[in-house]
């Protein structure tokens, strides 16, 4: 009866919309700030989002602890906004905050998520499969002028099991409920992954994947770090494989 009065307060809690205020921080940060001036600080797009900067140019601090010292010092009682957490080369060419204003707050919301979905053959022996569908449609590319489109574009809020580091999205009173954090063990990659995977285990919130039109400078460095922080990943959650948007296992 417990797990499902938790639930059960947590679907209602998700019905519940961003009516009182329409404000968005957004979160980044930079260590380029040449691109980030181009994508964010200069975009007409997001011209009416509070943009707060953590500047890692000299010293060169995790991603997570930032977000989480944003967090700390600025979500109290009364706190009622959205928050894009997201890469100094991340960005829109669309007002985010016209989209924001119509999501329910119970949930963790990104421009690109990923879902484990399962299949079955066509053909004997009609074993079923999985495999990583990307949601989400977003032009990737070094610069403005050789970008390709990756995901798939939906037309509503499509429910997947991770958000991308590239662009996180949650509203304070979501965070302020649960005490959300995140893990401060990882320095630059897969946190959102962490963070969407934890949520949903801890206290059933589910993750989204909303179409904006948006773009990425950059597809991602799989360094040694990144897989040492996959290995981490799959042995907290107790996980075979992690499905992100750009490795699969």
């Amino acid at each position: 009866m417990g797990r499902l009065r938790s639930r059960l307060k947590q679907w209602l809690f998700g019905l519940k919309s961003c009516s009182n205020d329409s404000r968005a921080y957004l979160v980044s940060v930079v260590n380029a700030f040449d691109v980030y001036n181009q994508v964010i600080a200069e975009n007409p797009a997001v011209a009416d989002c509070i943009k707060v900067t953590y500047d890692n140019t000299e010293e060169n601090i995790g991603i997570p602890a930032r977000y989480n010292n944003f967090i700390d010092q600025n979500i109290v009682e009364d706190t009622d906004f959205w928050i894009i957490f997201c890469h100094q080369d991340f960005g829109f060419n669309e007002p985010p905050g016209d989209k924001l204003a119509k999501l329910p707050v119970g949930a963790i919301y990104g421009p690109v998520g990923v879902k484990n979905v399962k299949f079955r053959c066509r053909r004997p022996p009609w074993r079923k499969y999985y495999r990583k569908m990307m949601y989400g449609e977003l032009k990737q590319g070094k610069n403005n002028s050789d970008f390709r489109v990756d995901g798939i574009r939906v037309d509503d809020p499509v429910e997947v099991d991770t958000c991308d580091c590239c662009c996180l999205i949650v509203h304070s009173s979501l965070i302020r409920k649960y005490n959300l954090r995140f893990d401060e063990k990882l320095k630059f990659h897969l946190y959102a992954e962490d963070f969407s995977i934890t949520a949903g285990k801890k206290y059933d919130i589910k993750t989204r994947a909303v179409q904006f039109d948006c773009y990425h400078l950059g597809k991602g460095n799989y360094s040694d770090e990144y897989y040492r922080d996959l290995e981490y990943v799959k042995a907290k959650h107790k996980l075979e494989k992690l499905y992100s948007t750009g490795v699969t296992e």
